[in-house]
């Protein structure tokens, strides 16, 4: 595919087009790629498993809170007639006691005047035994009446003022209208929502996804490691190719007696890249007794361009649809010189 133009610079080259490591560089992108997308994936995960521990915190809070209060269903209507009973004790007592004595141990309590009544009904049945179904009735309502009185007796036994008892009640009656307020529901769906915490919290404990993600992760890390390392190996050996034909190449473009070279930075801590982790750096020196220094500081625009035609020329198939701009290409040349930078420049086309 046609690229847009580029302004050649010295570079720090993965040598993709010199030495057939176009698939190599190819799959080393893929691979790079691969890890790319496994590193979001588990950052995505780690996220969020750390928000759902988060929500487990929030929901464990909430689920202690309701289970510290032990809620019963039905609690707060009885506790509501318990406080009732409390606070209206003495009157209570009054009231009952009065009944009592009415119905049952008084003097002529309503207990008494129902046997004599029963007693009569009862002589009077020998007479007519028609009389035994009202009999019955007495006799069921005397038992019932009995009872009655049995009842508001213990009743009145039992009802005692009870300070320590009633604020015992207000306080828990309290904590269940605080309850009820804090989460806006009542006291039913406050039991069935301490079931559905409890639920919900041993669902969010699920960390399956994140050791999934880890080892997806880690297998894409190995593979690119992996290609990364080889990668290197093929590279160092097309930079020694490299630098022994350039140096041929260089003499037709007017740079006699030049020495290329092809360094290699430390590896070791590199961050890994979609094209490896090697840092490679162009050094030449165009002066005999001259060590080779960086490209980038001892080069003319002229000779660098020069310099970068030749690369670009032995490079050539793998850079086929690119457009180059060469700066002063031609600069301080001429003759049989300026002829072989034609022809390069040429076989570019």
């Amino acid at each position: 595919a046609h690229q847009p133009p580029g302004r050649i610079k010295p570079p720090r080259a993965p040598l993709g087009g010199v030495g057939g490591l176009e698939h190599s560089l190819d799959e080393m992108r893929q691979r790079y790629a691969r890890l790319t997308a496994a590193r979001d994936a588990l950052a995505q995960a780690r996220s969020t498993r750390d928000a759902a521990l988060e929500r487990t915190e929030v929901l464990q809070s909430q689920l202690a809170e309701l289970e510290r209060t032990k809620l019963v269903a039905g609690e707060e209507e009885l506790l509501s007639a318990e406080r009732s009973r409390l606070v209206h004790a003495d009157r209570l007592a009054t009231m009952v006691t009065g009944a009592e004595v009415e119905v049952y141990s008084g003097e002529g309590a309503a207990v008494e005047c129902l046997a004599r009544a029963l007693a009569t009904v009862r002589e009077a049945e020998r007479i007519d035994p028609l009389l035994e179904g009202t009999r019955r009735l007495l006799e069921a309502a005397l038992a019932e009446l009995e009872e009655a009185g049995s009842a508001l007796g213990r009743y009145q036994r039992a009802l005692k003022p009870d300070p320590e008892r009633l604020e015992a009640v207000e306080d828990r009656l309290a904590t269940l209208a605080r309850l009820q307020r804090k989460h806006g529901v009542s006291l039913g769906d406050l039991i069935r929502r301490r079931e559905e915490l409890a639920t919900e919290i041993a669902a969010q404990t699920n960390s399956e996804a994140v050791a999934e993600q880890e080892a997806a992760y880690e297998t894409a890390r190995r593979a690119a490691v992996e290609w990364a390392g080889r990668l290197s190996v093929d590279r160092r050996r097309a930079a020694h190719d490299l630098a022994r034909q350039l140096v041929g190449e260089l003499q037709l473009l007017a740079l006699e007696g030049v020495r290329f070279t092809v360094k290699f930075g430390e590896t070791e801590g590199r961050p890994l890249g979609p094209e490896g982790w090697d840092d490679i750096e162009f050094f030449i020196s165009t002066n005999a007794g001259e060590e080779p220094r960086s490209l980038a500081k001892v080069a003319s625009g002229g000779e660098l361009s020069r310099i970068m035609l030749a690369v670009k020329s032995l490079a050539a198939q793998g850079d086929r649809g690119t457009t180059l701009l060469f700066d002063e290409v031609d600069a301080g040349i001429g003759g049989a010189v300026a002829q072989g930078v034609g022809r390069e420049v040429r076989q570019l086309g």
